[in-house]
């Protein structure tokens, strides 16, 4: 018994090995084929949420609460080929492919706009194996439930755009000018969720523009380019309300014509000849111009150039006087007393104002000086004693 319970254990322990070899690789096997239709379509791998890819482009309009994006018209110059191209390995290129690659809303509107217009037989034509769970959603909500599972699943959107694509290069892509059309889809900004664009229908008027068109037996996609790939007469499957709803929000949206001029600058006002300080003062006074100002009556005489005397005197050269006097090099009478007398402390002094000393010159002394003559300051005067280095 023992021998058989340990086989049984050695054959389930196998057969659990295989099982989760066999899971891993069908696993893997279908992560290959998820992320080469991914790099196909998007140009690189986005299997995994990331948030920074994501980008609504309706918030780069700020004239309106309305439009999908910018105008995708203007930004090409009006050519297809850098609008939505093939190439010749079925590749597509262009700022339509771009665009859907990172907003979700928009990715939701188109494949809305395919699902309903009778071009496919079977949804999962473009919404895959998860067709179902949307073939019963309201059609006024079916763009945001949409819009929020790509959110959750990228590659579900990965998918779904790579299927409207294979649809798409089946009909013939070309632009055509707007005429006729009495709705169009919108996105209301911070409709959905309080921070996202939501996806609504509503009538409008014809304002003219291009729009990308693929024509197929069965009909067609017109995409109003002015606005970023807005679907264009959504009221043939998706009814326009009867009320504007909640938040309240204009019913009949109005996109802006095209080549509208800029309004004309309006002409200036012509100048008051009764305003300012020259109608103040009637005129005449000169610093506010006027006939009597500086400027209408300029000084011509010509200032005169000064002229030299005729001859020049020089003043006499400065005499040397004889006498003592401070720093004198000698001569002349020594006068103790010619300053006078002074007290100080109860004693007379005489006041000396010169002697008939000779002093050594100043250069002369500096060219002899030595550190070992020099004399040291304050020391031996009778008043400073002690320690007189200076303090630290």
């Amino acid at each position: 018994m023992a021998n058989t319970y340990r086989k049984r254990s050695i054959l389930a322990a196998c057969a659990t090995v295989l099982t989760v070899a066999l899971f891993v690789f069908l696993l893997s096997g279908g992560l290959a084929k998820v992320k080469a239709v991914a790099q196909q379509v998007t140009g690189y791998e986005s299997v995994t949420t990331n948030p920074d890819r994501v980008h609504y482009y309706a918030y780069d309009t700020s004239e309106d609460l309305w439009h999908f994006g910018p105008n995708a018209y203007a930004e090409a110059n009006g050519q297809l080929s850098a609008i939505y191209q093939v190439d010749d390995n079925g590749k597509v290129t262009g700022s339509f492919i771009e665009r859907m690659r990172r907003d979700p809303a928009l990715t939701a509107a188109i494949a809305v706009d395919i699902l309903n217009r009778g071009l496919v037989d079977d949804w999962s034509t473009i919404l895959g194996t998860r067709a179902a769970e949307f073939k019963d959603v309201p059609i006024g909500r079916l763009a945001d439930q949409l819009h929020t599972a790509f959110l959750e699943d990228y590659t579900f959107w990965d998918a779904v755009i790579a299927n409207i694509f294979d649809f798409l290069k089946q009909g013939k892509a070309e632009i055509v000018e707007l005429d006729g059309y009495t709705s169009s889809m919108y996105m209301l900004k911070d409709g959905l969720q309080g921070n996202k664009p939501s996806v609504v229908v509503r009538n409008t008027q014809n304002a003219g523009g291009h729009m990308l068109v693929f024509k197929f037996g069965a009909g067609s996609i017109m995409l109003r380019l002015e606005c970023g790939f807005q679907p264009i007469n959504p009221s043939e499957y998706w009814p326009t309300p009867d009320s504007p709803g909640t938040p309240p929000i204009q019913d009949n949206p109005t996109p802006p014509k095209e080549d509208t001029p800029p309004p004309e600058t309006p002409p200036l006002e012509p100048k008051k000849v009764d305003a300012g300080p020259q109608a103040v003062t009637g005129g005449s006074n000169p610093d506010y111009g006027g006939p009597n100002s500086r400027n209408e009556n300029i000084d011509t005489r010509v200032t005169p150039e000064p002229q030299s005397p005729p001859s020049y005197t020089a003043p006499p050269a400065p005499t040397t006087s004889s006498g003592g006097g401070s720093g004198g090099s000698g001569g002349g009478a020594t006068t103790h007393n010619s300053g006078g007398t002074e007290t100080y402390n109860g004693k007379d002094y005489e006041v000396v104002t010169g002697n008939t000393d000779s002093y050594t010159d100043l250069g002369t002394v500096q060219e002899n000086a030595s550190h070992e003559t020099v004399e040291t300051p304050v020391q031996n005067d009778g008043v400073n004693t002690g320690d007189i280095d200076a303090p630290e």
